[in-house]
């Protein structure tokens, strides 16, 4: 726990600020749907580990090709 004193000081009061911005957004919606943020670099980066499928694909059924 003391790491983490050291950078927010009183806990109480970190918890208590408005993180109501847009990083705390953008935060929140990966969290509901289950994704990682991050710049396009580090999901790259996280991509080319093994197992590390991060970035969204296409949804749905591959489309037809036309002839």
């Amino acid at each position: 726990m003391s790491p983490v004193l050291e950078r927010t000081g009183d806990f109480a009061t970190f918890l208590a600020k408005n993180w109501h911005d847009e990083a705390f957004d953008d935060l929140r919606r990966a969290e509901i749907i289950g994704r990682l943020v991050g710049s396009e670099a580090f999901l790259k980066n996280l991509e080319r580990q093994p197992g590390g499928e991060v970035i969204p694909k296409q949804r749905g059924r591959k489309r037809k090709q036309k002839n």
